[in-house]
């Protein structure tokens, strides 16, 4: 029993990564290159830039396409969204 627990937690592991690297390839191919710089504007109307993974948020808490982020700018905690 011990054996087949190990083996199904390794399958688990393993589609969850694959998972992840197929949306991050397929979020490249929307948004470009991993880990760009990218243009945002907060609500406030400041522009900056930042990196934006898809499907990752190193310094930001993702809400669908808009993130809740600190802009440098204001110096203020903001909603941000990418510029076009």
């Amino acid at each position: 029993m011990t054996q087949q627990l190990i083996t199904l937690v390794a399958l688990v592991v393993l589609l969850a990564v694959a998972g992840v690297v197929v949306y991050r390839i397929a979020g490249a191919v929307r948004t470009g290159p991993y880990g760009a710089e990218v243009p945002v504007r907060c609500r406030d109307g400041h522009v900056f830039t930042t990196d934006w993974v898809p499907g990752v948020s190193f310094k930001a808490v993702r809400l669908g396409p808009t993130r809740f982020q600190y802009c440098p700018v204001g110096r203020h905690w903001t909603f941000v969204e990418r510029l076009p």
